[in-house]
């Protein structure tokens, strides 16, 4: 869905939390390429070659604890998370500047509550330099009106703060072909894995990608929504620096 505040200029104010959100944009992109190259090295990791003894072509299931991803994935996955909430940060401190510009600038910060009471508690300290209206649209925004993304956002976040990376699993099923390897026109779409004596493994991913965050989530279209709906927020923020009137479409809709 397009976003309706995409067109209209930055405020240079928000440039850095456009920044932000420019760099989880380069990240998620990142993660496409890593999560390809991990399931092609998983399939490859299968692969044992010709048996010297018997002359049988060797293929074996691996453990399902390695289809668990570690290393620069995982990073990857909780810096998209990280740059989306410090641009929501960088927004809020922006915002409070407006009104307020000799404020404490270790206050200000971006508030996801699970319950009213408890807004209302982190709030009247994160949030004491923004106006009613401001204060207003990010009360709305909270995940105990609904707002599941931002929810799932700050467990992430929460999680990194406390130095556990997010787990992420592939769980992607595949069809494996064994047959040679000038044979590979027939074999559109398919991983390939040379072999000896001219033939080849091919390996096909059925359907779409499986990669779960969590244990819980998909997390490439979990994560591409976030970060929209993130932009869409900072987006709607744009009136309190051009001096509109706030839109009053949630930006949870």
């Amino acid at each position: 869905m397009a976003d309706p505040h995409e067109n209209r200029e930055t405020p240079p104010e928000l440039e850095d939390a456009a920044a932000r959100i420019e760099q989880a944009k380069d990240n998620y992109v990142s993660l496409a390429d890593e999560l390809e190259k991990f399931l092609y090295g998983y399939v490859k990791g299968m692969i044992k070659g010709f048996d010297k003894e018997s002359g049988n072509f060797v293929m074996q299931i691996r453990h399902p604890k390695e289809s668990n991803i570690r290393g620069r994935p995982r990073v990857l996955v909780s810096q998209i998370a990280e740059n989306l909430r410090i641009a929501l940060d960088y927004m809020i401190f922006q915002m409070s500047m407006l009104n307020k510009t000799d404020l404490n600038e270790r206050v200000p910060q971006f508030v996801i509550a699970d319950t009213g009471e408890n807004f209302e508690k982190q709030a009247n300290k994160c949030l004491r330099y923004l106006s009613d209206e401001q204060r207003s649209f990010v009360e709305r925004l909270q995940p105990y009106h609904g707002n599941r993304m931002l929810a799932l956002l700050g467990k992430m976040t929460n999680a990194g703060k406390h130095r556990h990376l997010l787990s992420i699993k592939d769980s992607t099923g595949f069809d494996i072909y064994f047959s040679e390897m000038e044979k590979r026109d027939e074999y559109k779409g398919c991983f390939v894995y040379p072999a000896e004596k001219g033939a080849a493994v091919f390996a096909r991913p059925k359907g779409t990608r499986l990669v779960v965050l969590m244990n819980r989530y998909e997390a490439m279209p979990t994560l591409g929504d976030m970060i929209e709906h993130v932009q869409h927020i900072v987006g709607v923020s744009f009136c309190f620096f051009q001096g509109r009137s706030l839109d009053l479409k949630s930006p949870n809709d």
